[in-house]
């Protein structure tokens, strides 16, 4: 065992998502368990051709996929070369796998037929997990999810250790400034809104460093205060609409890592009812362990934690309600957001994929498509702005309005140009009409519209 695999395998924990789709299905589900696996069943064992984004982590990932046998086993040609964009690729074990979990239901991957398996390849990698965290693994409901007031919208966020509180005091913040299609009518007028945006952005990041699981750490005030009126009253007045400042003006407290990757689906169904749905497995291909039994990806999730070892090169120390434990979650960016309106009716559902920069995109086309009055394509296309803190710099697509840039830099920004994107889901609710954008970034396009 190689000593990368070995810390390949220390980074799984337990994948909780097919859990997941089991309480959604027995709190919400129609169809039988068994047919909605059909056409995944189908979509891994007969394959698809290798799309732009997948050929990009395939050749980012290029010689770990070349030196693993079982990453190599689907992710290479005869010849042990990385497949490549428009080539088909096949997953015929994780297709039999999925017809089990169908079959015999989601305890086949927690207890039944798959478990023990599961737990000798994790084991194998050099992993710790055991049969009975797996079988003792639940999943989190949360009936009452928080809700911020944005104008005259509800917005519906997960709790900690999500993004969904620093996205809504974000979007709290900017609440106080009435954005509106007038506010991004002029150059000067869009780039003091989008120098208002950054500042929300470094302030809520900030607070976002003292976020942890809740069931461990005691963070109700820090929650309450993220979703409150006053708290956000109190950092715009905070906001200098001339400039911007050194990063400790902000108050971060604490380092935390980067988080990586995950996948979004909006939806919104004939009935009105929603979902957004972020998963992940963190980076591109997780771990690096692949079943050659199974045929399961799994994840490198424990790398979202803390380590109370580690401190930044500016001397920040690591943010210590973010240390590993026993059953708890590491902090993520993922936020799948649900907008109401006044007459609580679904407005808008959006999510989005990409690590850190989730929660500043999420927010973005928010802002673009309930307040800057932009329609859905225009409000996930339009290029978007990021945030680093160490060292403080702000990102911006290549496609930014270079005045804009301009007029940022002579507000004290540093501005990087950036190709590393996040990718939207969006769906928008206009009267009866429902419209939907699957963002570019990714090669995506709406389904069922």
């Amino acid at each position: 065992m190689s000593h990368v695999g070995y810390l390949c395998g220390l980074s799984i924990a337990i994948p909780g998502e097919i859990r997941g789709y089991q309480m959604a299905h027995q709190r919400h589900g129609r169809l039988p368990w068994k047919q909605l696996f059909q056409p995944s069943i189908e979509l891994a064992k007969n394959g698809f051709p290798i799309s732009k984004a997948l050929a990009k982590a395939i050749i980012e990932t290029k010689t770990e996929i070349e030196e693993d046998i079982s990453l190599c086993e689907v992710f290479c040609n005869s010849e042990g070369k990385i497949l490549k964009k428009n080539d088909k690729i096949a997953f015929p074990k994780l297709a039999e796998t999925y017809r089990i979990i169908a079959e015999e239901g989601p305890d086949a991957f927690y207890s039944g037929s798959l478990a023990q398996q599961i737990v000798k390849d994790i084991q194998a990698a050099g992993g710790i997990i055991t049969l009975e965290d797996l079988q003792s693994y639940r999943p989190e409901l949360t009936e009452n999810p928080p809700q911020i007031n944005i104008g005259e919208y509800k917005l519906r966020v997960p709790g900690a250790p999500s993004g969904g509180p620093v996205l809504g005091l974000i979007l709290n913040i900017l609440d106080g400034y009435n954005f509106s299609k007038d506010s991004v009518s002029t150059t000067e007028k869009k780039t003091l809104s989008y120098h208002r945006i950054l500042e929300a952005f470094w302030f809520a990041y900030a607070k976002r460093s003292m976020l942890g699981d809740p069931r461990y750490v005691n963070i109700t005030g820090l929650l309450h205060n993220m979703t409150s009126d006053y708290f956000a009253d109190d950092i715009r007045s905070k906001i200098s609409d001339n400039m911007t400042h050194p990063v400790q003006y902000y108050g971060p407290v604490f380092y935390i890592p980067d988080d990586h990757g995950t996948s979004h689906l909006s939806i919104v169904a004939e009935d009105g009812s929603a979902v957004a749905a972020t998963s992940t497995i963190n980076r591109y291909f997780g771990s690096h362990v692949r079943s050659r039994t199974s045929g399961i990806l799994f994840n490198d999730e424990m790398e979202e934690f803390s380590s109370r070892f580690f401190e930044n090169n500016n001397g920040m120390p690591p943010a210590p309600n973010n240390f590993i434990q026993p059953g708890k979650r590491p902090l993520s960016s993922m936020c799948p957001s649900i907008v109401f309106d006044k007459n609580n009716k679904v407005k808008m559902v959006v999510g989005a994929s990409g690590g850190t920069r989730i929660i500043p995109a999420t927010a973005l086309v928010i802002l673009n498509a309930l307040f800057f009055d932009y329609d859905v394509n225009k409000a996930v296309t339009e290029p978007r702005m990021y945030i680093k803190f160490l060292p403080k710099i702000a990102e911006v697509e290549k496609d930014m309005d270079k005045n804009i840039i301009e007029e940022l830099n002579l507000k004290k920004h540093q501005i990087n140009e950036t190709t590393l994107d996040s990718v939207v889901q969006a769906i928008v609710r206009q009267g009866n009409i429902l419209d939907a954008e699957s963002d570019y970034r990714k090669g995506g396009k709406p389904a069922g519209f």
